[in-house]
């Protein structure tokens, strides 16, 4: 995934960053799910869910 270019300081935020214009932290929820190179991903599950209940689907799934 793209967590590896995310470490060394790569300019290309997540799609989900890309698509909410927000700054792409490297401990970013959505980064291993929603690479750059995808953004028609993030773009459908934002209509269906939202960006936000994503996030706290996404947390859930890393607590566990």
């Amino acid at each position: 995934m793209k967590e590896g270019n995310k470490k060394q300081g790569a300019a290309s935020p997540c799609a989900a960053c890309k698509l909410l214009r927000r700054r792409c932290a490297q401990d970013c929820v959505f980064a291993p799910y929603f690479p750059a190179d995808e953004p028609h991903k993030f773009a459908n599950v934002h209509k269906v869910f939202g960006a936000s209940n994503v996030n706290k689907m996404l947390q859930v799934l890393n607590s566990l």
